[in-house]
């Protein structure tokens, strides 16, 4: 049996191999980072995106960058790293924002994405609830809750839609699958997740049905 993986730890200790090197790091959604763990010890620059004003009061972005994504102007072949965190569920078009960061990326660079699997029961009942609910559950702000449309999330659809983007069929793709158990204020919620997470990390064919997607696509 799989033991109980939390997503964002996976994604971070993927982020610190990055980090440790002298690379030049583009974090799409940067936001205020309060749900980024402290990256300390790093040799990395990061460059930050996002239109919320909060991201001004990032202590993890060296170059804050606010706009929107298709608002930005980087040179061609800039970055060694383009990453993101919970925010092509929110993506109307992830398409077009991987073509808008494709020619950013260096030959031999990576886009890094960790997000949700629609797959998952708790985003079917995302689509479901208003937010006021989700914030319930969660224990989140409704302000840190945003329109989500699931567009890039079924891990079935993913390599499809990369292939249909500037980085074609042919880019490797890698997708790992975490799951952990839903922390919530309601008991029967809390039980149900970590019955869920037993039964989806009890043997990897329902791998498929863990609530946590980290996309790791290569710049051939």
């Amino acid at each position: 049996m799989m033991r109980n993986i939390d997503h964002g730890v996976c994604y971070e200790r993927i982020l610190t191999g990055y980090l440790a090197r002298p690379v030049r790091i583009l974090e799409l959604g940067a936001g205020s980072g309060e749900f980024t763990p402290p990256r300390r010890a790093r040799q990395g620059r990061i460059w930050g995106v996002d239109p919320d004003e909060r991201l001004n009061r990032n202590p993890h972005i060296d170059v804050k960058c606010r706009g929107r994504l298709e608002e930005m102007k980087f040179q061609d072949n800039f970055f060694d790293l383009i990453c993101s965190r919970f925010m092509f569920e929110h993506l109307p078009d992830p398409i077009a924002a991987l073509n808008t960061i494709y020619p950013w990326l260096k030959p031999g660079g990576k886009v890094l994405i960790l997000t949700v699997n629609s797959l998952h029961y708790y985003h079917g009942l995302g689509r479901l609830l208003p937010g006021s609910w989700t914030s319930r559950i969660t224990g989140r702000t409704e302000e840190d809750i945003f329109p989500a449309y699931y567009r890039f999330n079924n891990p079935f659809k993913i390599p499809c839609l990369i292939g249909q983007s500037k980085f074609g069929k042919k880019a490797p793709v890698n997708i790992i699958f975490c799951e952990k158990y839903l922390f919530s204020s309601f008991a029967m919620i809390r039980l149900f997740s970590k019955a869920y997470s037993l039964i989806v990390n009890s043997c990897s064919a329902l791998k498929y049905f863990r609530a946590g997607l980290i996309i790791e696509i290569s710049n051939k």
